[in-house]
Parts: structure tokens; C-alpha cells; sequence
């Protein structure tokens, strides 16, 4: 299980900026989702990134990358590690990609999925990129950028999860894709997931995300932190939203 934070908006700005009163407890979530942290800022001309394998309330890059990092597109992932797979540089998000017709892109997951030969064998059939680290995040991120090859990002998305879920028990599909022009988001949770591998079965109520409309623009996050303010709004379950930037 992992953590997400995506925001676009009209201006740039940063993740500190963002969440304002509610950075401290944001970063917390770090406590458990502790293998280390990625932070994009897209722009058109390219991605500026930072991270490493700490848990980012212990990094010492981090602070200073959440409160400087400025664009008016920004994804960052918490990662904890799924069972048995290495907390190495090449298995933080977000992942990237040059996408003919669209330009730099970005995703991030939180989930799992338990059949990765059979996931990877679906992505073989779609994209011969190499993988840089060992997640099942890294292959579902190529079949997207795969998929937008032929079709927009939102469809891409959704269309990716679903042939995931065909192939492959889950426990949840959660992404955030961040374009030069969009954010799109999707929760995509399996309401009784399986609990082989893990020392108790996942709580599907832990992969809940929001989403917050402000004058900025549109954030979207994981759950397991309380907001301060009323105006955030549960995202709806297998259904992608997309929030164009205008900056």
C-alpha cells in the first residue's frame, strides 16, 4: 500500500503550498508508508524530480523538495513496499514517459496485484520497454503508456485497469496520470480482496482517495489523514477524473 498526491492547477505552486495546513499530517502518513518518496513537477518542455528510498518525514531532501518544487503540475507517491519486493531507487514513483503526440508523462500507483508473471506477459503484448526496477507499479504504468499510443490518456487508463483485472486478482488500481494538459485519476478497489501474501487481509477502506476543487485548482489524494477543511469530496470507485490545467 502506498500514498498519492497529485494537484493542477492555474498557477504553479508546491506540495507544501498545497496542503497547507494540512502538510504535517499529509507527511506523516510517511511513518507507514515508509519506503521512500517520489515528487514530479511536469511541465511541457520536461520533468523536474526528486526522491529517495526514505521514508520522506526522515529525508532530508524532502522537506526542502515540498517546498520548492513549483509547477502547476505535481504527482508524489509514498511508497510502502509490496512483500518481497526491494526498496531500491528504481522502484519509486512516479514512472515516466515521452508519449508521441502528448509529450512527458507521469504515473503513479497504490495497489496490488498478485499474479505479476500474468501481468507482465499483458504488458509484453503491448510494449517492449524495459523495466528499470521490479514492481507490478512499473508494468502497469508501461501498459498505460502503451495504451496511449492509440488512444487518449483517460480511456488508456481505464482501459489498462480493466485488462489488469482480467488477468490478475488485485487489490486495488489506484493511479494518478499527469500529462502536460490533464491530471486523470482513478480508484479502482476490490471490495474483498484476497489476503495471501500479507500478514491479514488488506482493508479495501484504506485505498479510498479524495479530491478537492479550490480556485487554484484540483488536488487528489489517498485517504488515512483528516483533512482540517469540509471541502474535500470522496472519488467515486472505477472511474477516471480528469482536471485540465491551465497553466
Amino acid at each position: 500500500m502506498c500514498r498519492l498526491f497529485g494537484h493542477v492547477g492555474t498557477t504553479h505552486t508546491t506540495v507544501s503550498q498545497v496542503l497547507g495546513q494540512d502538510n504535517d499530517a499529509f507527511t506523516a502518513l510517511s511513518g507507514r508508508h515508509k519506503d521512500g518518496w517520489g515528487l514530479v513537477g511536469l511541465e511541457r518542455n520536461g520533468i523536474t524530480r526528486r526522491g529517495d528510498t526514505f521514508a520522506a518525514r526522515d529525508s532530508l531532501d524532502y522537506e526542502a523538495a515540498a517546498r520548492t518544487l513549483s509547477s502547476s503540475g505535481l504527482l508524489m507517491h509514498y511508497r510502502l513496499a509490496s512483500p518481497g519486493t526491494p526498496v531500491i531507487q528504481e522502484n519509486l514513483h512516479p514512472f515516466e514517459a515521452t508519449i508521441t503526440g502528448v509529450g512527458p508523462v507521469a504515473f503513479a500507483h497504490n495497489g496490488h496485484v498478485f499474479d505479476v508473471p500474468a501481468l507482465r506477459g499483458l504488458v509484453a503484448q503491448h510494449s517492449d520497454a524495459p523495466l528499470r526496477g521490479t514492481t507490478d507499479s512499473e508494468s502497469y504504468a508501461q501498459l498505460v503508456f502503451a495504451l496511449m499510443q492509440q488512444m487518449g490518456p483517460e480511456r488508456a487508463l481505464s482501459t489498462a485497469a480493466s485488462m489488469v483485472q482480467d488477468v490478475t486478482d488485485v487489490v486495488a488500481l489506484n493511479a494518478i496520470l499527469l500529462t502536460p494538459t490533464h491530471l486523470h485519476a482513478l480508484q479502482w478497489v476490490e471490495p474483498t480482496p484476497r489476503g495471501d501474501g500479507f500478514p491479514s487481509a488488506p482493508n479495501p477502506d484504506l485505498f479510498a482517495m479524495r479530491m478537492r476543487r479550490s480556485g487554484g485548482g484540483v488536488t487528489v489524494t489517498s485517504n488515512e489523514w483528516e483533512p482540517t477543511t469540509l471541502d474535500w469530496d470522496e472519488m467515486p470507485d472505477r472511474r477516471v477524473l480528469s482536471c485540465e490545467r491551465t497553466a
